[in-house]
């Protein structure tokens, strides 16, 4: 979810749907992270 308060603090805020666990991402680590995840 992106909003003023997490961009504020260079955070984004990831949710994985199927178990609902959310996690502050760093914004310039958020590429990487989302690469691993799809790659399993």
């Amino acid at each position: 979810m992106l909003g003023d308060r997490n961009l504020d603090n260079d955070d984004i805020e990831y949710k994985y749907r199927r178990s609902g666990e959310k996690q502050l991402i760093k914004t310039g680590d958020i590429v990487n992270y989302l690469v691993q995840q799809i790659k399993g």
